[in-house]
């Protein structure tokens, strides 16, 4: 994946104010590890505004950031700040 990808994929996941992230669509072994064990059928959901707003390229164009408040378990509620890039080919989160 590259970030054009990753940037695409992220923006896809955004639907009438939900980031519904289908993890598998990474193709991360990492992630789809975490994403097992934390996220309910392996999909990180939040709430956000617009893609505009809540997802947001680096300056340095080698990460996305996505913003919102979390629908479901482990982030019910809480402010979520998920930062992707690319280690390689393989996409990275940070929470």
């Amino acid at each position: 994946m590259d970030i054009n990808s990753l940037k695409d994929t992220l923006a896809g996941s955004v639907d009438a104010g939900n980031f519904v992230l289908d993890t598998s669509k990474l193709n991360s072994t990492a992630i789809d590890n975490i994403s097992k064990q934390f996220f309910p059928d392996n999909k990180l959901n939040l709430t956000v505004d617009t893609p505009e707003n809540s997802i947001q390229t680096s300056s340095t164009g080698d990460s996305v950031t996505v913003k919102g408040k979390g629908v479901d378990y482990p982030f019910n509620d809480m402010d979520v700040t998920a930062v992707f890039s690319l280690a390689g080919n393989d996409v990275v989160l940070v929470m």
